[in-house]
Protein backbone atom coordinates (compact mmCIF):
# COMPACT_ATOMS: atom_id res chain seq x y z
CA UNK A 1 0.00 0.00 0.00
CA UNK A 2 1.27 3.46 -1.27
CA UNK A 3 0.08 6.96 0.67
CA UNK A 4 0.88 10.10 0.33
CA UNK A 5 0.26 13.17 2.67
CA UNK A 6 1.14 17.23 2.31
CA UNK A 7 4.01 18.33 3.59
CA UNK A 8 2.98 22.19 3.65
CA UNK A 9 0.11 21.52 5.77
CA UNK A 10 0.92 22.37 9.47
CA UNK A 11 1.77 18.43 11.37
CA UNK A 12 -0.73 18.68 14.23
CA UNK A 13 -3.00 18.20 10.60
CA UNK A 14 -1.05 16.31 8.93
CA UNK A 15 -1.04 13.87 11.51
CA UNK A 16 -4.18 13.28 11.25
CA UNK A 17 -5.50 9.60 9.53
CA UNK A 18 -7.76 11.70 7.53
CA UNK A 19 -5.13 13.51 5.84
CA UNK A 20 -3.21 10.70 4.45
CA UNK A 21 -4.25 9.45 1.48
CA UNK A 22 -4.50 6.16 -0.36
CA UNK A 23 -2.64 6.70 -3.65
CA UNK A 24 -1.84 3.13 -4.77
CA UNK A 25 -2.60 -0.21 -3.50
CA UNK A 26 -1.65 -3.87 -4.95
CA UNK A 27 -1.00 -7.27 -3.99
CA UNK A 28 2.12 -8.96 -3.39
CA UNK A 29 1.98 -11.36 -5.39
CA UNK A 30 1.41 -9.38 -8.33
CA UNK A 31 4.17 -7.17 -7.55
CA UNK A 32 6.51 -9.83 -7.59
CA UNK A 33 5.42 -10.90 -10.87
CA UNK A 34 5.41 -7.42 -12.46
CA UNK A 35 7.79 -5.89 -10.51
CA UNK A 36 7.26 -2.51 -8.39
CA UNK A 37 7.76 0.14 -11.48
CA UNK A 38 4.72 -0.52 -12.74
CA UNK A 39 3.11 1.19 -9.72
CA UNK A 40 6.43 4.04 -9.61
CA UNK A 41 5.71 4.56 -13.60
CA UNK A 42 1.90 5.70 -13.01
CA UNK A 43 2.60 7.43 -10.41
CA UNK A 44 5.61 9.37 -12.33
CA UNK A 45 2.96 10.59 -14.51
CA UNK A 46 0.85 12.19 -12.64
CA UNK A 47 4.14 14.12 -10.60
CA UNK A 48 5.04 14.91 -13.80
CA UNK A 49 1.76 16.85 -14.48
CA UNK A 50 1.94 18.34 -11.43
CA UNK A 51 5.49 19.31 -10.98
CA UNK A 52 4.40 21.34 -14.40
CA UNK A 53 1.54 22.96 -12.65
CA UNK A 54 -2.43 21.84 -12.45
CA UNK A 55 -5.39 24.09 -13.42
CA UNK A 56 -7.94 23.81 -10.30
CA UNK A 57 -10.94 25.61 -10.30
CA UNK A 58 -11.69 26.41 -6.54
CA UNK A 59 -14.40 29.31 -5.07
CA UNK A 60 -12.10 31.61 -5.87
CA UNK A 61 -11.28 31.27 -9.47
CA UNK A 62 -8.72 28.95 -11.10
CA UNK A 63 -5.75 28.50 -9.97
CA UNK A 64 -2.46 27.22 -10.95
CA UNK A 65 -1.00 24.30 -8.10
CA UNK A 66 2.81 22.63 -8.17
CA UNK A 67 3.78 19.82 -6.00
CA UNK A 68 6.68 17.61 -6.00
CA UNK A 69 7.85 14.87 -3.74
CA UNK A 70 9.37 15.77 -0.62
CA UNK A 71 10.69 12.44 1.06
CA UNK A 72 9.92 8.79 0.09
CA UNK A 73 9.20 7.08 3.11
CA UNK A 74 9.00 3.70 4.78
CA UNK A 75 11.11 0.61 6.41
CA UNK A 76 14.13 0.07 5.75
CA UNK A 77 12.91 -3.14 3.13
CA UNK A 78 10.39 -1.31 1.55
CA UNK A 79 12.51 1.39 0.51
CA UNK A 80 15.60 -0.84 -0.64
CA UNK A 81 12.63 -2.60 -3.18
CA UNK A 82 10.85 0.50 -4.13
CA UNK A 83 14.49 2.32 -4.69
CA UNK A 84 16.12 -0.87 -6.32
CA UNK A 85 18.79 -1.53 -4.18
CA UNK A 86 19.29 -4.78 -2.55
CA UNK A 87 17.10 -5.57 -0.06
CA UNK A 88 18.02 -5.95 3.52
CA UNK A 89 19.08 -3.83 6.41
CA UNK A 90 22.71 -3.81 5.42
CA UNK A 91 22.38 -1.57 2.48
CA UNK A 92 23.89 1.55 3.40
CA UNK A 93 23.94 5.44 2.35
CA UNK A 94 28.01 5.50 1.76
CA UNK A 95 29.86 2.04 0.56
CA UNK A 96 31.91 0.83 3.07
CA UNK A 97 33.38 -2.45 4.53
CA UNK A 98 31.86 -4.43 7.63
CA UNK A 99 35.49 -3.95 9.42
CA UNK A 100 35.06 -0.28 8.75
CA UNK A 101 31.93 0.03 9.95
CA UNK A 102 33.22 -1.73 13.42
CA UNK A 103 35.35 1.06 14.33
CA UNK A 104 34.57 3.87 12.40
CA UNK A 105 31.35 5.86 14.02
CA UNK A 106 31.59 9.19 12.09
CA UNK A 107 30.03 10.10 8.82
CA UNK A 108 33.25 11.55 7.38
CA UNK A 109 34.75 7.97 7.52
CA UNK A 110 32.64 6.71 4.56
CA UNK A 111 32.21 7.28 0.95
CA UNK A 112 28.89 9.28 0.42
CA UNK A 113 26.36 7.59 -2.33
CA UNK A 114 25.55 10.46 -4.64
CA UNK A 115 22.93 10.29 -7.30
CA UNK A 116 25.22 10.98 -10.43
CA UNK A 117 27.29 8.17 -9.12
CA UNK A 118 23.82 6.16 -8.47
CA UNK A 119 23.06 6.53 -12.29
CA UNK A 120 26.44 5.62 -13.69
CA UNK A 121 26.24 2.43 -11.80
CA UNK A 122 22.59 1.67 -12.84
CA UNK A 123 23.74 2.35 -16.47
CA UNK A 124 27.41 0.03 -16.03
CA UNK A 125 24.63 -2.72 -14.59
CA UNK A 126 22.49 -2.56 -17.79
CA UNK A 127 24.94 -2.61 -19.97
CA UNK A 128 26.84 -5.10 -18.89
CA UNK A 129 27.96 -7.82 -21.92
CA UNK A 130 27.55 -11.06 -20.11
CA UNK A 131 24.91 -12.20 -16.72
CA UNK A 132 27.80 -12.52 -15.31
CA UNK A 133 29.23 -9.43 -15.47
CA UNK A 134 25.87 -8.01 -14.73
CA UNK A 135 25.04 -10.17 -11.24
CA UNK A 136 28.93 -9.11 -9.94
CA UNK A 137 28.07 -5.33 -10.91
CA UNK A 138 24.68 -5.79 -8.76
CA UNK A 139 26.66 -7.03 -6.12
CA UNK A 140 29.77 -4.57 -5.93
CA UNK A 141 27.26 -1.66 -6.29
CA UNK A 142 24.52 -3.35 -3.60
CA UNK A 143 21.92 -2.31 -6.68
CA UNK A 144 19.43 -4.87 -8.55
CA UNK A 145 18.09 -2.15 -10.83
CA UNK A 146 17.63 1.27 -12.02
CA UNK A 147 14.15 2.48 -10.13
CA UNK A 148 11.66 4.76 -11.82
CA UNK A 149 12.42 6.89 -8.70
CA UNK A 150 14.86 8.09 -10.32
CA UNK A 151 12.48 9.31 -12.76
CA UNK A 152 10.40 11.75 -10.28
CA UNK A 153 10.82 15.38 -11.48
CA UNK A 154 12.95 16.74 -8.77
CA UNK A 155 13.74 14.08 -6.57
CA UNK A 156 17.04 12.52 -5.42
CA UNK A 157 17.00 9.01 -4.62
CA UNK A 158 19.47 8.77 -2.43
CA UNK A 159 19.30 12.52 -0.12
CA UNK A 160 15.27 12.58 0.09
CA UNK A 161 14.54 8.71 1.34
CA UNK A 162 15.17 9.27 5.24
CA UNK A 163 15.59 6.38 7.60
CA UNK A 164 12.45 5.92 9.45
CA UNK A 165 13.22 6.17 13.00
CA UNK A 166 10.27 4.32 14.34
CA UNK A 167 11.83 0.86 12.43
CA UNK A 168 15.63 2.03 13.16
CA UNK A 169 15.24 3.28 16.71
CA UNK A 170 12.26 1.71 18.22
CA UNK A 171 12.11 -1.65 16.54
CA UNK A 172 16.22 -2.26 16.11
CA UNK A 173 18.77 -0.16 18.38
CA UNK A 174 16.48 0.83 21.15
CA UNK A 175 15.47 -3.15 22.13
CA UNK A 176 18.86 -4.16 21.40
CA UNK A 177 21.18 -1.79 23.52
CA UNK A 178 18.32 -1.69 26.61
CA UNK A 179 18.69 -5.79 26.18
CA UNK A 180 22.22 -6.07 25.86
CA UNK A 181 22.66 -4.06 29.01
CA UNK A 182 19.99 -5.63 31.12
CA UNK A 183 21.47 -8.72 29.79
CA UNK A 184 24.66 -7.49 32.16
CA UNK A 185 23.21 -6.11 34.24
CA UNK A 186 21.14 -9.08 35.80
CA UNK A 187 24.46 -11.60 35.23
CA UNK A 188 26.66 -9.31 36.64
CA UNK A 189 24.43 -9.82 39.89
CA UNK A 190 23.76 -6.14 39.84
CA UNK A 191 19.53 -6.18 39.08
CA UNK A 192 16.95 -8.92 39.82
CA UNK A 193 14.70 -9.04 37.10
CA UNK A 194 11.90 -9.28 39.00
CA UNK A 195 13.01 -5.92 41.08
CA UNK A 196 12.73 -4.63 37.23
CA UNK A 197 9.45 -6.12 36.31
CA UNK A 198 8.01 -5.10 39.56
CA UNK A 199 9.31 -1.58 39.51
CA UNK A 200 8.07 -1.43 35.48
CA UNK A 201 4.51 -2.66 36.69
CA UNK A 202 4.21 -0.36 39.63
CA UNK A 203 5.54 2.62 37.33
CA UNK A 204 2.75 5.66 37.68
CA UNK A 205 2.07 5.86 33.93
CA UNK A 206 -0.34 7.77 34.29
CA UNK A 207 -1.17 9.10 30.16
CA UNK A 208 1.27 6.44 28.81
CA UNK A 209 -1.13 3.43 30.77
CA UNK A 210 -1.90 2.90 27.10
CA UNK A 211 0.92 2.18 25.46
CA UNK A 212 2.82 0.55 29.06
CA UNK A 213 5.29 -1.61 28.54
CA UNK A 214 5.27 -5.47 29.08
CA UNK A 215 7.14 -7.35 31.75
CA UNK A 216 10.22 -8.74 30.58
CA UNK A 217 10.81 -12.82 31.06
CA UNK A 218 14.00 -14.65 31.30
CA UNK A 219 12.97 -16.49 28.04
CA UNK A 220 13.50 -13.03 26.15
CA UNK A 221 16.43 -11.74 27.70
CA UNK A 222 18.32 -15.44 27.22
CA UNK A 223 17.54 -15.57 23.14
CA UNK A 224 19.65 -14.72 19.98
CA UNK A 225 17.18 -12.29 18.88
CA UNK A 226 17.55 -8.75 19.52
CA UNK A 227 14.38 -7.75 20.15
CA UNK A 228 12.17 -7.16 23.94
CA UNK A 229 8.88 -8.08 22.43
CA UNK A 230 7.28 -4.58 22.74
CA UNK A 231 5.94 -2.58 20.57
CA UNK A 232 6.93 0.61 19.23
CA UNK A 233 4.82 2.53 21.33
CA UNK A 234 5.62 0.21 24.35
CA UNK A 235 9.61 1.28 23.72
CA UNK A 236 9.20 4.75 23.44
CA UNK A 237 7.95 4.86 27.12
CA UNK A 238 10.25 2.05 28.41
CA UNK A 239 12.86 4.66 26.94
CA UNK A 240 10.96 7.45 29.14
CA UNK A 241 10.66 5.42 32.60
CA UNK A 242 14.01 3.22 32.55
CA UNK A 243 16.15 5.73 34.61
CA UNK A 244 13.42 5.57 37.32
CA UNK A 245 12.64 1.58 36.82
CA UNK A 246 16.84 1.25 37.28
CA UNK A 247 17.40 3.78 40.41
CA UNK A 248 18.70 0.10 42.33
CA UNK A 249 21.61 0.11 39.71
CA UNK A 250 24.93 1.31 40.23
CA UNK A 251 24.99 4.64 38.16
CA UNK A 252 28.36 3.33 36.29
CA UNK A 253 29.04 3.50 32.29
CA UNK A 254 26.94 0.93 31.76
CA UNK A 255 24.33 3.15 33.05
CA UNK A 256 25.70 6.20 30.90
CA UNK A 257 25.44 3.71 28.02
CA UNK A 258 21.14 3.95 28.52
CA UNK A 259 20.87 7.87 29.21
CA UNK A 260 23.80 8.18 25.92
CA UNK A 261 20.40 6.15 24.30
CA UNK A 262 17.64 8.26 25.50
CA UNK A 263 19.27 11.79 25.06
CA UNK A 264 19.38 10.28 21.47
CA UNK A 265 16.46 9.24 21.09
CA UNK A 266 14.93 12.81 22.72
CA UNK A 267 16.26 14.47 20.10
CA UNK A 268 15.46 12.36 17.32
CA UNK A 269 11.84 12.37 18.27
CA UNK A 270 12.07 16.46 18.96
CA UNK A 271 9.64 18.22 16.63
CA UNK A 272 12.26 20.98 16.22
CA UNK A 273 15.66 20.77 16.00
CA UNK A 274 18.09 23.30 15.12
CA UNK A 275 21.25 22.92 13.07
CA UNK A 276 23.75 23.08 16.36
CA UNK A 277 21.32 20.10 17.93
CA UNK A 278 22.32 18.13 14.96
CA UNK A 279 25.49 18.88 15.28
CA UNK A 280 25.46 17.76 19.19
CA UNK A 281 23.37 14.70 18.39
CA UNK A 282 26.42 13.96 15.63
CA UNK A 283 28.98 13.77 18.66
CA UNK A 284 26.45 12.23 20.84
CA UNK A 285 25.77 9.58 18.34
CA UNK A 286 29.78 8.74 17.90
CA UNK A 287 30.36 8.83 21.73
CA UNK A 288 27.52 6.54 22.00
CA UNK A 289 28.69 4.29 19.31
CA UNK A 290 32.23 4.30 20.57
CA UNK A 291 31.13 3.60 24.39
CA UNK A 292 29.30 0.66 23.29
CA UNK A 293 32.10 -1.11 20.93
CA UNK A 294 33.98 -0.70 24.23
CA UNK A 295 31.78 -2.29 26.76
CA UNK A 296 30.45 -4.86 24.62
CA UNK A 297 33.35 -5.58 21.82
CA UNK A 298 32.35 -9.02 21.38
CA UNK A 299 28.81 -7.78 19.80
CA UNK A 300 29.31 -6.31 16.01
CA UNK A 301 27.81 -3.00 15.34
CA UNK A 302 24.50 -3.80 13.27
CA UNK A 303 23.48 -2.03 10.30
CA UNK A 304 20.81 -0.08 12.00
CA UNK A 305 23.49 1.10 14.71
CA UNK A 306 25.67 2.27 11.78
CA UNK A 307 22.68 4.29 10.19
CA UNK A 308 22.48 6.35 13.18
CA UNK A 309 25.64 8.16 12.12
CA UNK A 310 23.93 9.41 8.88
CA UNK A 311 20.78 10.86 10.68
CA UNK A 312 22.42 14.09 11.48
CA UNK A 313 22.73 15.12 7.68
CA UNK A 314 19.10 13.78 6.99
CA UNK A 315 17.99 16.43 9.55
CA UNK A 316 20.11 19.44 7.78
CA UNK A 317 18.25 18.04 4.60
CA UNK A 318 14.75 17.40 5.77
CA UNK A 319 13.67 18.55 8.86
CA UNK A 320 13.56 16.29 11.89
CA UNK A 321 12.75 12.80 11.24
CA UNK A 322 9.78 12.30 13.60
CA UNK A 323 7.84 14.98 10.69
CA UNK A 324 9.02 11.34 8.24
CA UNK A 325 7.89 8.84 10.46
CA UNK A 326 5.89 5.68 9.53
CA UNK A 327 4.37 5.42 12.89
CA UNK A 328 0.83 7.07 11.44
CA UNK A 329 1.01 5.42 8.20
CA UNK A 330 1.05 2.26 10.09
CA UNK A 331 -2.25 3.58 12.41
CA UNK A 332 -3.65 3.72 8.37
CA UNK A 333 -2.64 0.51 7.91
CA UNK A 334 -4.57 -0.44 10.51
CA UNK A 335 -7.86 1.25 9.42
CA UNK A 336 -7.47 -0.52 6.32
CA UNK A 337 -7.17 -4.29 7.70
CA UNK A 338 -10.54 -3.32 9.78
CA UNK A 339 -12.27 -3.14 6.33
CA UNK A 340 -10.47 -5.87 4.32
CA UNK A 341 -12.40 -8.82 6.06
CA UNK A 342 -15.74 -7.45 5.61
CA UNK A 343 -15.75 -6.44 2.00
CA UNK A 344 -15.49 -8.61 -1.26
CA UNK A 345 -13.19 -11.16 -1.10
CA UNK A 346 -12.59 -11.43 -5.28
CA UNK A 347 -10.95 -8.32 -5.75
CA UNK A 348 -9.85 -7.41 -2.49
CA UNK A 349 -7.62 -4.20 -3.55
CA UNK A 350 -10.47 -3.16 -6.19
CA UNK A 351 -13.29 -3.30 -2.61
CA UNK A 352 -11.18 -1.26 -0.35
CA UNK A 353 -10.26 1.39 -3.05
CA UNK A 354 -14.14 1.63 -4.06
CA UNK A 355 -14.93 1.99 -0.11
CA UNK A 356 -12.12 4.32 0.89
CA UNK A 357 -13.14 6.66 -2.01
CA UNK A 358 -16.76 7.04 -0.88
CA UNK A 359 -15.48 7.36 2.75
CA UNK A 360 -13.78 10.29 1.80
CA UNK A 361 -16.47 11.63 -0.01
CA UNK A 362 -18.41 10.98 2.68
CA UNK A 363 -16.03 13.50 5.25
CA UNK A 364 -16.27 16.21 2.21
CA UNK A 365 -19.91 16.98 2.18
CA UNK A 366 -19.81 18.96 5.62
CA UNK A 367 -18.50 22.48 4.35
CA UNK A 368 -18.15 23.22 8.45
CA UNK A 369 -16.58 20.09 9.76
CA UNK A 370 -13.23 19.67 6.80
CA UNK A 371 -11.98 16.01 7.62
CA UNK A 372 -8.43 17.94 7.88
CA UNK A 373 -8.62 21.43 9.03
CA UNK A 374 -11.40 21.24 11.36
CA UNK A 375 -10.41 21.39 15.32
CA UNK A 376 -10.28 17.49 16.61
CA UNK A 377 -12.20 18.05 20.09
CA UNK A 378 -13.53 15.28 22.38
CA UNK A 379 -14.65 16.14 25.70
CA UNK A 380 -14.98 14.38 28.86
CA UNK A 381 -17.60 14.98 31.28
CA UNK A 382 -18.73 18.84 31.70
CA UNK A 383 -20.46 20.66 34.09
CA UNK A 384 -21.35 24.27 34.31
CA UNK A 385 -19.14 26.25 36.42
CA UNK A 386 -20.42 27.67 39.97
CA UNK A 387 -18.26 30.84 39.87
CA UNK A 388 -18.81 32.40 36.93
CA UNK A 389 -17.50 35.78 38.33
CA UNK A 390 -14.01 34.30 38.94
CA UNK A 391 -13.62 32.93 35.70
CA UNK A 392 -14.41 35.87 34.46
CA UNK A 393 -11.82 37.87 36.02
CA UNK A 394 -9.32 35.53 35.22
CA UNK A 395 -10.11 35.80 31.34
CA UNK A 396 -10.23 39.22 31.32
CA UNK A 397 -6.83 39.21 33.63
CA UNK A 398 -4.77 36.82 31.56
CA UNK A 399 -6.35 36.78 28.36
CA UNK A 400 -8.03 39.76 27.53
CA UNK A 401 -12.10 38.14 27.36
CA UNK A 402 -14.23 40.88 28.53
CA UNK A 403 -17.11 39.12 27.06
CA UNK A 404 -18.04 35.91 29.26
CA UNK A 405 -21.64 34.51 28.93
CA UNK A 406 -21.04 30.72 28.71
CA UNK A 407 -18.66 28.75 30.74
CA UNK A 408 -18.04 24.91 31.57
CA UNK A 409 -15.96 23.32 33.00
CA UNK A 410 -14.50 19.51 31.55
CA UNK A 411 -12.84 16.49 33.54
CA UNK A 412 -10.67 15.76 30.51
CA UNK A 413 -10.00 17.25 27.11
CA UNK A 414 -8.57 15.89 24.04
CA UNK A 415 -6.83 18.50 21.44
CA UNK A 416 -5.65 17.57 18.20
CA UNK A 417 -4.87 13.70 19.70
CA UNK A 418 -3.19 15.36 22.93
CA UNK A 419 -5.64 14.58 26.09
CA UNK A 420 -5.27 16.66 29.35
CA UNK A 421 -6.76 15.49 32.55
CA UNK A 422 -7.55 17.73 35.33
CA UNK A 423 -5.15 17.58 38.56
CA UNK A 424 -3.47 15.23 36.19
CA UNK A 425 -1.51 16.90 33.20
CA UNK A 426 1.42 19.15 33.29
CA UNK A 427 1.44 21.68 30.22
CA UNK A 428 4.65 23.61 29.17
CA UNK A 429 3.22 27.30 29.68
CA UNK A 430 5.93 29.61 29.64
CA UNK A 431 9.84 29.75 29.16
CA UNK A 432 12.09 31.82 31.07
CA UNK A 433 15.67 31.55 30.04
CA UNK A 434 15.28 29.36 28.33
CA UNK A 435 13.71 26.59 30.29
CA UNK A 436 10.15 25.46 30.15
CA UNK A 437 7.35 25.99 33.05
CA UNK A 438 5.04 23.68 33.68
CA UNK A 439 1.68 23.90 35.22
CA UNK A 440 -0.45 21.65 36.56
CA UNK A 441 -4.20 21.96 34.73
CA UNK A 442 -6.27 22.81 38.16
CA UNK A 443 -9.07 23.43 35.74
CA UNK A 444 -10.06 23.39 32.04
CA UNK A 445 -12.72 25.68 30.56
CA UNK A 446 -14.95 26.24 28.17
CA UNK A 447 -15.31 29.33 27.17
CA UNK A 448 -18.54 31.16 24.90
CA UNK A 449 -18.86 27.60 23.15
CA UNK A 450 -15.59 28.34 21.45
CA UNK A 451 -12.07 29.61 23.66
CA UNK A 452 -10.62 26.47 25.11
CA UNK A 453 -8.14 27.42 27.50
CA UNK A 454 -6.60 25.64 31.10
CA UNK A 455 -6.26 27.05 34.36
CA UNK A 456 -2.59 25.88 35.79
CA UNK A 457 -0.40 26.13 38.93
CA UNK A 458 2.52 26.89 38.23
CA UNK A 459 5.77 24.97 39.19
CA UNK A 460 8.91 26.36 39.82
CA UNK A 461 11.76 24.49 37.35
CA UNK A 462 14.66 23.59 39.16
CA UNK A 463 16.67 22.52 35.80
CA UNK A 464 17.46 19.31 33.58
CA UNK A 465 18.85 15.91 35.27
CA UNK A 466 20.68 14.08 32.63
CA UNK A 467 20.54 10.87 35.51
CA UNK A 468 16.80 10.76 35.23
CA UNK A 469 16.49 12.56 31.36
CA UNK A 470 14.05 14.59 32.94
CA UNK A 471 13.21 18.50 34.52
CA UNK A 472 13.32 18.48 37.96
CA UNK A 473 10.41 21.19 39.06
CA UNK A 474 9.48 22.10 42.74
CA UNK A 475 5.41 22.47 43.31
CA UNK A 476 5.17 25.64 45.82
CA UNK A 477 5.07 25.35 49.66
CA UNK A 478 2.38 28.15 49.99
CA UNK A 479 -0.69 29.26 48.32
CA UNK A 480 0.04 30.61 44.80
CA UNK A 481 -2.75 32.04 42.43
CA UNK A 482 -3.73 30.22 38.98
CA UNK A 483 -2.86 31.53 35.68
CA UNK A 484 -5.78 30.87 32.77
CA UNK A 485 -3.44 29.95 29.35
CA UNK A 486 -5.48 29.41 25.76
CA UNK A 487 -4.80 26.13 24.48
CA UNK A 488 -4.06 27.37 21.34
CA UNK A 489 -0.70 29.24 22.94
CA UNK A 490 1.06 27.06 25.58
CA UNK A 491 4.22 26.29 24.67
CA UNK A 492 4.15 22.52 23.75
CA UNK A 493 1.31 20.50 23.19
CA UNK A 494 1.95 17.73 24.23
CA UNK A 495 0.37 16.12 27.44
CA UNK A 496 3.06 15.65 30.97
CA UNK A 497 2.75 14.38 34.50
CA UNK A 498 4.57 14.77 37.63
CA UNK A 499 5.99 11.99 39.44
CA UNK A 500 7.21 12.20 42.75
CA UNK A 501 10.27 10.31 42.91
CA UNK A 502 12.73 10.22 46.54
CA UNK A 503 11.36 13.36 47.63
CA UNK A 504 11.85 14.82 44.22
CA UNK A 505 9.41 15.99 41.57
CA UNK A 506 10.27 15.14 38.04
CA UNK A 507 8.24 15.73 34.53
CA UNK A 508 9.52 12.43 32.37
CA UNK A 509 9.90 13.94 28.72
CA UNK A 510 9.27 12.14 25.40
CA UNK A 511 11.91 14.03 23.19
CA UNK A 512 14.24 17.36 23.64
CA UNK A 513 12.23 20.56 24.58
CA UNK A 514 15.41 23.08 23.88
CA UNK A 515 14.91 24.20 20.85
CA UNK A 516 11.04 24.26 21.54
CA UNK A 517 11.76 26.49 24.12
CA UNK A 518 13.69 28.87 21.77
CA UNK A 519 11.91 28.90 19.00
CA UNK A 520 9.03 29.58 21.25
CA UNK A 521 11.25 32.83 22.85
CA UNK A 522 12.22 33.77 19.28
CA UNK A 523 8.19 33.71 18.25
CA UNK A 524 7.13 35.78 21.54
CA UNK A 525 10.10 38.12 21.58
CA UNK A 526 9.93 39.26 17.76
Amino acid sequence: MVYYTLGNINPKHRSKLAAIRLLAIAKSSDISQCGVDVILQRIQEDLNLLYNGVNIKTAHGERTLYGAVVSFCGDTLAQHELTGFKEGVGFAFRKFRFEDMQVHFDAENFVKRSLDRHVRQCNEIERAATDFLRSSLKTTYGINRKSKLIDFPAFDLIRQTPQDIMHVILEGVAPLEVKTVLKHLVLSGQLELDTFNSAILGYPYSTDVRDKPCPITVTTLSSNENGLKQSAGQMLVLLKILPFVLDSCERNEYFQVIIELIEIVQILFAPVIALTTAEKLKLLIKQHLSNVKRLFPENNITPKQHYLIHIPEQIKDLGPMVRHMCMRFESKHCFFKQWSSKLNFKNVCKSLVKHNQMFESCQNVSRENHPIFSKDILLGPVSEVENMKYVQDKMRAFLGVENVHHVVSAKWLELSGNRYVHQKSVIVINVNEGVPVFGLIKDMYIVNYSLYCFECQVYNTVGFSREFASYEIEVPNLAQATEIVDSDKIVDYTSYYALSFKNRTYIPLKYYLGDVCEIYKCTTNC
